[in-house]
C-alpha cells in the first residue's frame, strides 16, 4: 500500500488548518475546563478554520467526498431528522434547535480536521495533538489539581472540570499513542510515560468506566503488540531492549494501579458500582427512558428533551438510551448503521489472511479502540461531546482508507 504523493507540506491554508485544529482541541479539552467558556475564542478558532479549509477549496475548485466517515454522515442525518420531526414534539423548540446546532457544529469541526487529513494524506497530527493534549490534562491534573464533588472528593483540573469528560480526554490521548504503529516505536519510552500519567490522572478523577475501559484497552493492546512482535523477525538485542522498556512500563502502571488499595476515591466509587447498577439512578434514568420512548417510539421526543422531561433533570447518560428516546426507532437505526458496517468490515479484515505487515497491527488496535469506545457509550453521548466525533471520525477514516487486498484506484493508507 503505498500513499498517494503530490501535496507539498507548504500550503499555507492547511498549515494553518493544522495549527488552528490543534488550538480548538486544546480550548475544548484543557483550556475550558480550567478557565471556563470564551466564546470569542471557541467561535473565533472555529471560524478560521473552516475560512482555512473554504480557501483550499476555493483553489482547488474541488469539494471531496470520498471516504468520508459515516458517522458523520449520521451524525448529520440524524439532525436533520431530529429538527425535522421534533418541531411537532418538542417540549421546548429553543433547546431542540441549540441541541442540534451544538452537535453539528462539532461535527463540521471533525469534518474540517478530516478534511485536512484527506488532503495532507496523514493523520499523524491529529494523533499528536489528542496525545499532548492528554499528557498536559495528566500533568494539570497530578501537579494542579482541584478537588472536585462527584459524590465523593475526587481530583480534576479545576473546580468546573467534570472527571468523567477529563477521563475521557485521557482515554484518547492513550489511544492516540497506540494507534500508529510506526509512530508509537519512534518514541517508545516517551508513548508508554505518557500513557503511565495518563492512567495515574484516570484514576485521581476516580473514573469508573473510564478507569476500566483504560485497563482493558492496555491489556488487550499489550496482547496484540507482542503477538505481532513474534511474528517478525527482529534481532534478539532489539527485541530485549523493546521488552525491556514494555515490562518497566507495565511494572509502573501496576504502581501506579496500586494507589487503588489505599482508601482512593475511586476505590470508594468503584465498590458502590454494584449497587448503583441494581438501583443507582442511572438503571432509574434508563427505566425512565424506556417509558418516554414508549410515548413515541417511531420518532422519539426530539433532542436534549429528555433532560427537561425527566424528574431528576438529567440526560440518559448513554447515547443508545438518548438516541432511542431523542429519535425513536429511526433515529436508532440511522445512528446505528455506521457501527454495523464498520463491525462487519473489521471483522471480515481480521478474519482475511491477506493483511500483512504493519496493516495487521493497525487493524487490530482500531478494532480494540471501537469497542472500547462502544463500552463508553453505556455511560456517555457521543455527539454532545467534542472529543467522543473527533476520536469516532479519524477511527472511522483509517479503517474506511485501508486497502484490502485490491488495488484502488488512488488509494490511500494513511494510518502509515
Amino acid at each position: 500500500m503505498k500513499r498517494k504523493t503530490g501535496l507539498k507540506n507548504t500550503n499555507i491554508f492547511l498549515v494553518c488548518a493544522k495549527y488552528l485544529s490543534g488550538a480548538l482541541c486544546f480550548y475544548l479539552n484543557w483550556y475550558k475546563q480550567i478557565w471556563g467558556n470564551q466564546n470569542i475564542i471557541l467561535y473565533g478558532v472555529s471560524a478560521l478554520l473552516l475560512i482555512m479549509v473554504a480557501l483550499d477549496m476555493l483553489r482547488r475548485k474541488k469539494v471531496p467526498y470520498r471516504d468520508f466517515p459515516q458517522i458523520l454522515a449520521a451524525t448529520a442525518t440524524l439532525c436533520v431528522f431530529s429538527l425535522a420531526t421534533g418541531v411537532f414534539v418538542a417540549v421546548d423548540r429553543q433547546v431542540l434547535l441549540s441541541t442540534v446546532a451544538t452537535t453539528l457544529e462539532f461535527s463540521i469541526m471533525a469534518a474540517a480536521i478530516w478534511y485536512v487529513c484527506k488532503r495532507c494524506h496523514e493523520t499523524t497530527w491529529v494523533y499528536n495533538i489528542l496525545e499532548l493534549c492528554g499528557a498536559v490534562c495528566a500533568l494539570q491534573t497530578i501537579f494542579l489539581g482541584a478537588d472536585y464533588n462527584n459524590g465523593v472528593i475526587v481530583t480534576a483540573m479545576s473546580e468546573s472540570n467534570n472527571p468523567n469528560l477529563l477521563g475521557l480526554v485521557l482515554l484518547f490521548g492513550i489511544f492516540s499513542a497506540v494507534i500508529q504503529k510506526k509512530r508509537l516505536e519512534k518514541n517508545l519510552l516517551l508513548h508508554l510515560v505518557i500513557i503511565v500519567i495518563s492512567l495515574y490522572a484516570i484514576i485521581l478523577s476516580a473514573s469508573r468506566k473510564t478507569f476500566l475501559a483504560a485497563i482493558v484497552f492496555l491489556t488487550i493492546w499489550l496482547v496484540v503488540y507482542l503477538r505481532d512482535k513474534n511474528r517478525q523477525k527482529i534481532n534478539a538485542k532489539t527485541l530485549l531492549v523493546r521488552l525491556i522498556i514494555i515490562v518497566g512500563a507495565v511494572i509502573g502502571a501496576s504502581l501506579v494501579v496500586s494507589q487503588i488499595i489505599n482508601g482512593s476515591a475511586l476505590t470508594t466509587r468503584m465498590l458502590g458500582l454494584r449497587e448503583e447498577i441494581s438501583g443507582g439512578i442511572r438503571r432509574q434514568l434508563y427505566a425512565e427512558a424506556w417509558e418516554m420512548w414508549k410515548q413515541s417510539p417511531i420518532i422519539g421526543v426530539g433532542l436534549g428533551q429528555f433532560v427537561l422531561r425527566s424528574r431528576f433533570n438529567m440526560f440518559t447518560h448513554s447515547v443508545y438510551a438518548e438516541t432511542l428516546v431523542s429519535a425513536g426507532i429511526v433515529g436508532i437505526l440511522i445512528y446505528a448503521w455506521p457501527f454495523f458496517a464498520i463491525g462487519r468490515r473489521l471483522l471480515k479484515r481480521i478474519r482475511s489472511k491477506k493483511l500483512h505487515g504493519d496493516t495487521n497491527y493497525d487493524i487490530q488496535v482500531i478494532a480494540v479502540c471501537l469497542i472500547i469506545e462502544m463500552f463508553m457509550g453505556l455511560g456517555s453521548i457521543f455527539y454532545y461531546y467534542f472529543p467522543h466525533i473527533l476520536i469516532l471520525t479519524m477511527l472511522f477514516y483509517e479503517e474506511q482508507c485501508m486497502d484490502f487486498g485490491k488495488k484502488k484506484k488512488n488509494a490511500v493508507h494513511h494510518i502509515r
